[in-house]
């Protein structure tokens, strides 16, 4: 039997869920399925005090991933680490409307694509405040595909308060082919 995602969340875009505390460790999402700790779908999440660890994704967000349909994802003292995905967002993929981050660390994650951390989607606002983005590798394959070791956003509007991103790979040791973000990647530039 293969591995299974730790939440599914799931709502009709209405109400909110709060995970306060928890480990969310080991999860897999099933065959093309994003989020392999935690996935949200229609219904505004809020993270407390958790530890994202180890999970894997063979689409996006390895460790949680909020889809189009979530009005607003707030995490607040949280980490996201060691998790992995295949398309994207190795720590988090967000495609929420709105996306805040407060005290949380992304660290050590990994995405055969865009974002070893962090991976937003092209239309939301997003703002990161006293957050550590480091040691997360994009395109771990080394293939030339993926951009932004440790932040990838297309577009959208993103804010940073007292937020450090460094130490990030685009390739393993960024000793891949073509042009290399390690730390963000994004149309705009960073």
């Amino acid at each position: 039997a293969g591995r299974s995602r730790v939440f599914d969340i799931v709502g009709d875009g209405g109400g909110c869920v709060t995970l306060q505390g928890l480990i969310v460790t080991g999860g897999g999402a099933p065959a093309g399925g994003f989020g392999g700790g935690i996935l949200c779908e229609g219904v505004c999440v809020e993270m407390r005090g958790c530890s994202v660890t180890g999970n894997s994704s063979p689409a996006g967000g390895g460790g949680l991933y909020a889809d189009f349909g979530c009005p607003s994802l707030t995490v607040v003292n949280t980490a996201f680490i060691g998790n992995q995905s295949v398309f994207g967002g190795g720590g988090v993929g967000s495609a929420a409307d709105v996306s805040t981050f407060t005290n949380v660390t992304f660290g050590r994650n990994t995405s055969e694509d865009d974002g070893g951390g962090l991976e937003l989607g092209s239309l939301n606002t997003t703002t990161l405040t006293n957050c550590t983005i480091s040691e997360n590798t994009a395109d771990v394959e080394g293939d030339g595909t993926g951009n932004g070791g440790g932040l990838y956003w297309p577009s959208g509007t993103v804010t940073f308060n007292n937020t450090v991103i460094a130490g990030n790979f685009d390739t393993p040791g960024n000793a891949g082919s073509g042009t290399l973000h390690p730390d963000a990647s994004t149309l705009s530039g960073l």
